[in-house]
């Protein structure tokens, strides 16, 4: 719970601040530079989180199995290399201005160093370090968009905000890695380096594991992606400032899976997990009324930030609201399946979802929108985080109290 609450703290002054440059963003944007920013953000994302939702939790659960102590090199190396073949297969494909497939080629890059980084500190459950890593990354992104507002007289292109972003992460990434020398143990290498690596994770024990969260990667951005391609402009717009408030709702979630993860993977017996998950019902009744008075204060906030350019908001808003409540909680029970290596009934639930996700998608958008996206995403939401939730209960339960090697291992 302490713990939580220290990482939660970080964020909240982080996603403040990264909320802030939203706002300037909804202000100073017109709305076809909105929609290309959503979507390019979207892209972006999925981009680098297919490859640090993946290896970095890989990293965190098959720490010891794979050996990742002897030297953390490797395993940035094939992330970066993955991350350059993405962007070559995908980015052709996609209709945007040259100038802002570039900067989404960047900004993927950088995210997935900075990411690699945070995971080291996020393995070694040293929190604070992994929080100041995200905040030092919103001060620098805010110093570079309010600059190139100023220098602009007040205006800002889509591929001039992803490629503030992309600096902000890369310069913090060098500061961390390189002048600080962060190293996830005391040396050494891992035999066969990155090739042997890459087996394990791609064909091997963790293959399905793997799988999961790159279909998880992609669930998250589907509705971004249907909305680009289902409908007009103003309707993505619409949703992307809708999100952007979602995503201060989003950053308790994030601090409870930060924390949750390395915790679940070192707890020694039943009875420590279960106290664990008890924190987290804790929250989950202190995050309901925070929840209840944004969704109410929404409909007369939203229309002030945004100067009424997106009245839909309101309601995409406030279904997603009751998306993060499904999601915060029942989703961090799925780090108890992760320890138990439960990797294949997650990648075909995921699977499933996403085909719920996109089917949803596909008659829900064209009849309602930005709404009929958001209801979507609700409902695949629980279509995923339910059972997660009912089988963690059910390895709960028939855990024993003690401690045994067994279980430790």
């Amino acid at each position: 719970m302490k713990q939580v609450a220290q990482v939660l703290a970080f964020d909240i002054v982080s996603k403040m601040l990264l909320g802030a440059l939203s706002i300037l963003f909804i202000r100073v944007m017109d709305f076809n530079e909105f929609t290309f920013f959503v979507f390019s953000l979207s892209i972006a994302t999925l981009i680098g989180q297919i490859l640090s939702s993946s290896f970095n939790r890989i990293y965190v659960i098959g720490f010891k199995h794979l050996k990742f102590d002897k030297s953390f090199w490797p395993f940035l190396v094939i992330q970066v290399f993955m991350t350059m073949f993405a962007c070559g297969i995908i980015l052709p494909f996609i209709n945007l201005p040259l100038e802002i497939l570039f900067s989404i080629a960047i900004f993927s890059l950088t995210y997935t160093l900075l990411e690699a980084s945070k995971t080291v500190y996020q393995q070694q459950q040293r929190f604070i370090r992994y929080s100041v890593i995200e905040l030092m990354r919103a001060l620098l992104v805010c110093v570079l968009i309010i600059y190139l507002i100023w220098r602009m007289s007040g205006k800002l292109f889509a591929w001039q905000a992803l490629t503030a972003h992309a600096l902000g992460m890369g310069v913090v990434f060098i500061t961390v890695t390189i002048i600080l020398s962060i190293r996830s143990a005391k040396g050494g290498e891992l035999k066969n380096g990155s090739s042997a690596l890459f087996k394990n994770i791609i064909i091997g024990p963790y293959r399905y594991l793997f799988g999961y969260f790159v279909i998880l990667s992609l669930f998250t951005q589907l509705d971004v992606l249907m909305l680009w391609f289902n409908a007009i402009n103003i309707e993505l717009a619409t949703y992307g400032s809708a999100f952007r408030y979602y995503g201060l709702l989003s950053l308790v979630l994030g601090a409870v899976h930060v924390v949750l993860l390395p915790a679940v993977q070192h707890a020694k017996s039943g009875y420590e997990l279960r106290e664990i998950f008890k924190s987290h019902q804790i929250i989950i009744w202190l995050f309901i009324p925070v929840l209840i008075l944004s969704a109410i204060s929404a409909i007369y906030i939203l229309p002030w930030v945004d100067q009424g350019k997106y009245p839909n908001s309101v309601l995409v808003f406030q279904i997603l609201c009751v998306s993060a409540l499904i999601s915060l909680a029942f989703s961090p029970h799925v780090n108890l399946l992760m320890r138990t290596h439960k990797f294949k009934f997650l990648f075909i639930l995921i699977c499933l979802a996403s085909i719920l996700n996109f089917i949803l998608n596909s008659i829900l958008i064209p009849i309602y929108g930005a709404e009929g996206a958001a209801f979507a995403t609700a409902i695949s939401s629980a279509f995923v985080t339910i059972p997660i939730y009912l089988h963690s209960r059910q390895l709960l339960n028939n855990m024993s109290d003690e401690k045994s090697e067994e279980f430790i291992s």
